[in-house]
């Protein structure tokens, strides 16, 4: 009996609670590496489906990994006194239903005060939530985006 309802607790969580469309970003800026590591968590599934409808992938995209650094260039941008801070991808792990998306920005700045673009998945789900937990050195601070809002100065 005790196995059952642990079934359908699995089943509640797994079914009921994917229907909230959330990714989660952790971005912190590494002083000894003189970069911001930057990891992205998004459900697999939806991942699967931007990339599928995304527009922005060209040729040289063919592989899966390709894919997702096309798409989370255009989706995941920061930029600095208008200029946009290339990142580079590291990589992506499946965990279950989980996709974890790794990207780097190497960057010199002295400010916190940074411009990013955080758009995943907000094409897909008028009601996506992207969540991001930024760290420069002693700054911390939570940001929400959404589809009315991709873009956001942080760091202030």
């Amino acid at each position: 009996m005790l196995l059952f309802f642990k079934y359908q607790f699995i089943v509640f969580f797994t079914v009921f609670l994917h229907d909230f469309h959330t990714s989660l970003a952790e971005m912190d800026y590494n002083e000894s590496s003189a970069s911001f590591e930057i990891s992205v968590r998004v459900f697999t599934d939806d991942l699967a489906k931007a990339l599928k409808n995304n527009s922005v992938q060209s040729e040289k995209a063919s592989t899966h990994d390709s894919k997702i650094e096309a798409y989370c260039s255009s989706n995941f941008r920061a930029s600095y006194q208008g200029k946009i801070l290339p990142s580079k991808y590291l990589g992506s792990q499946v965990e279950n239903d989980i996709t974890w998306i790794y990207l780097e920005i190497p960057s010199t700045i002295k400010d916190p005060q940074i411009d990013l673009k955080y758009s995943i998945l907000t094409e897909l789900y008028d009601d996506q939530a992207n969540i991001l937990n930024y760290k420069y050195k002693n700054f911390k601070k939570t940001y929400l985006y959404g589809r009315s809002e991709t873009e956001q100065l942080i760091g202030k």
